[in-house]
């Protein structure tokens, strides 16, 4: 380390012992000492010519050697959710950031994060086999040799030991069940195995708990992301033989989150509910295995024949079993002990209006390795905060606040964040303008975006501003023709609770490609370097594009909110309503419209008009607040307060848009009540962006 640099970080840990416990209150602390600051004047064309010149500065400034040096620091150990080598990485990422001139705090819950104690899968006939359960360790990768890992379980699975026949349910689906029910197979008290894949795993659990199931098996076929596919790992990227995935079976459509203390941060001393009492777990045994555990159980199944499209990648005919000629015994067993989990949070505090936050988050914990998953979204976000920081440093400080989180726990039932968003409910409500996410940003070298409606043209923007450096002369926007996809997401990541919770706008961008290590023991550095990311290029491309779309939001005047892409999405999907339900939304619906409209018309003369800021910001405080006329309750009312939409419970992770609409019963009471409801909600956005506009033209 430099003199210079070692005095950097003297500074910045001697500012954190003295405004870390400040941040997020109403009055701005101090700011970082190194290096000066330059207040916007608050002309429009200002803070254009900033931003252009900023955004140069990002195209120019990341390095794919630093973020190879970050991830093989991030991903060196494996590190879940609870262990003492997780909590190191938090506190190399806090360094890290401190480095980059943020003010950084680490805040602390305590959760039940199940470890596995026993996990037994053994067949009992025709012959006697006990499933090894066990990744090999190649010579090829020394990660894979890494100790201190958690065996292959699903979290939150029941403790318990039954035995039973076995039945195989394709991907375990509510539709694959309805068709063993069709046929007329019985498939109480069965051992159901099924493919990982579809929908969410948990999802999974719940459907074969309700079908009268006595456990399930989830495998991972090779049709799905193993050596039919392509060559599997070393010798490419898919997933090999022994190779098991890993995860959460809570039940997050229900309600992510600690799953004793909903709707409360789960402090030291919170109330907490009992396991018994906890409605989020499942309740039934649960293993996750490899195809090559379960190649010899399905090879010996009789019965009749898989239905078409059922049939998997193993080299023989699927068969649906349900005879007593195979019997499997299953046996899980967890310590389901309370456990300490760490958020870090880091804010690049803004010079203008500092009250105003723009958010970056991503998960740390990972269960093994994670150099995918959440590693290169972790690089991307760290990368971003030190550009960002250097920026900062020369005079442009963003005008609002930019805050990164460093999520623990998501891999168990996304629960660090939505414990965070609950200690701050209130505060985040206020002051919150959007939510980026960054999980898994990196798999290969395909860029893609989406983005909820309100930030259309705010990545728009940032894409534009960024040059595509895989095709010389064309921006980032180019590689989307049809710009990013525009939609409001459902549930599996971080972005939940800020959406569902609180109505915020979210974003992410990813750059993908073949992927079958997911959740195992071989998403390591090795697998990244040959596979992944050679030479980390598409981690320093993710790095600029988060860090654009952060200045973007920060810097620009007026908080982005794209009022005719909102209305355009809310009339295509009242689009597909029933007919009755159409028609008694269609005038508050043409009433947002033409609201949305005039502040279009209002934002467009603002800035041709280079108003200083100081004149949008009661319309900024207004357009802030957009957000709340879709969520009401609180959280003890249920976490998803979101009107525009829900996490599909059939699968735990896609968007049920309009949730309260479609659950309804055409021609109902409750549809009319569902529809008034609504109807009220588009007045009132209505009224709000009529009173914005107003504000922009005085």
């Amino acid at each position: 380390m430099t003199r210079t640099a070692a005095r950097r970080l003297t500074l910045a840990f001697l500012f954190a012992l003295v405004a870390g416990c400040a941040l997020f209150e109403d009055a701005p602390t101090s700011r970082p000492a190194d290096g000066p600051t330059t207040r916007p004047s608050g002309r429009t064309s200002e803070a254009r010519a900033r931003l252009e010149s900023a955004h140069q500065r990002l195209a120019e400034g990341a390095s794919a050697e630093q973020c190879a040096r970050a991830a093989g620091a991030l991903v060196a150990r494996p590190h879940h959710a609870g262990s003492i080598a997780n909590y190191r990485v938090a506190k190399w990422i806090e360094g890290e950031w401190l480095k980059a001139g943020l003010e950084t705090r680490i805040e602390e819950f305590e959760v039940p994060l199940p470890y596995p104690d026993e996990t037994t899968v053994e067949m009992l006939r025709p012959v006697a086999y006990r499933a090894p359960l066990s990744e090999e360790r190649l010579k090829m990768d020394f990660d894979t040799h890494a100790g201190d890992t958690l065996s292959p379980y699903l979290a939150y699975a029941a403790d318990g030991d039954v035995t039973g026949p076995v039945i195989y349910v394709n991907y375990g689906t509510p539709a694959d069940w309805d068709r063993l029910a069709a046929i007329g197979l019985d498939v109480r008290d069965c051992i159901a195995v099924a493919r990982h894949g579809r929908i969410y795993r948990g999802a999974k659990v719940l459907e074969a708990k309700r079908r009268g199931a006595a456990a399930l098996l989830l495998y991972s076929d090779p049709a799905d992301d193993g050596f039919v596919k392509g060559p599997t790992y070393p010798d490419g990227p898919w997933r090999p033989k022994t190779a098991v995935q890993r995860g959460s079976v809570l039940d997050i459509a229900r309600r992510p989150g600690d799953p004793l203390t909903p709707g409360i941060a789960a402090t030291s001393d919170a109330k907490r509910l009992t396991l018994a009492e906890a409605p989020t777990l499942p309740g039934l045994p649960a293993a996750t295995l490899s195809w090559g555990d379960v190649e010899p159980i399905l090879k010996v199944l009789e019965g009749a024949a898989v239905p078409d499209g059922w049939q998997g990648g193993l080299p023989f005919p699927y068969r649906l079993g349900g005879t007593e000629e195979v019997v499997v015994r299953v046996k899980t067993a967890s310590d389901w002990r309370l456990r300490k989990i760490h958020n870090v949070i880091g804010v690049l505090r803004g010079s203008y209006a500092p009250e105003e936050w723009v958010i970056m988050g991503n998960h740390r914990d990972a269960w093994v390795h994670g150099a995918a998953d959440p590693g290169s979204g972790t690089v991307a976000m760290v990368e971003a905060a030190r550009m960002l920081g250097d920026l900062a440093r020369d005079g442009l400080r963003p005008a609002r606040s930019i805050v990164f989180c460093s999520f623990d726990a998501e891999e168990f039932g996304i629960i660090g964040s939505t414990e965070h968003v609950e200690a701050a409910r209130e505060r985040l409500a206020a002051k919150a303008v959007l939510y980026l996410n960054c999980d898994t940003a990196v798999t290969g070298g395909s860029f893609s975006a989406w983005a909820s409606p309100p930030l259309a043209t705010l990545v728009r923007e940032a894409l534009q501003s960024q040059p595509d450096d895989r095709t010389p002369g064309k921006s980032l926007l180019d590689a989307l023709p049809s710009g990013p996809s525009l939609l409001w997401p459902g549930g599996g990541s971080d972005h939940a609770p800020f959406v569902h919770m609180l109505g915020l706008p979210a974003v992410e961008a990813g750059s993908g490609g073949p992927y079958g290590v997911y959740h195992s023991l071989y998403d390591t550095f090795g697998w990244m370097k040959k596979y992944g990311d050679p030479g980390f290029v598409h981690h320093a491309r993710m790095s600029r594009v988060t860090a654009a779309i952060l200045l973007e939001a920060a810097e620009q005047p007026l908080i982005p909110f794209d009022a005719p892409a909102q209305v355009a999405w809310l009339e295509k999907e009242t689009g597909t309503l029933p007919p009755s339900m159409r028609a008694a939304l269609a005038a508050p619906l043409a009433e947002a419209a033409t609201a949305a409209a005039m502040f279009e018309s209002a934002c467009a003369a603002a800035i041709l008009a280079d108003r200083p800021r100081s004149a949008t910001t009661d319309a900024n405080a207004l357009i802030l607040r957009l957000k709340d006329v879709w969520v009401a309750g609180s959280p003890e009312d249920g976490f998803y307060r979101n009107a525009l939409l829900a996490t599909d419970a059939a699968d735990g992770y896609s968007a049920v848009t309009l949730p309260a609409l479609r659950r309804a019963t055409p021609d109902s009471p409750e549809a009319a009540v569902a529809v008034a409801n609504f109807g009220e909600r588009l007045m009132r956005f209505a009224e709000r962006l009529r009173a914005a506009a107003a504000l922009l033209r005085d």
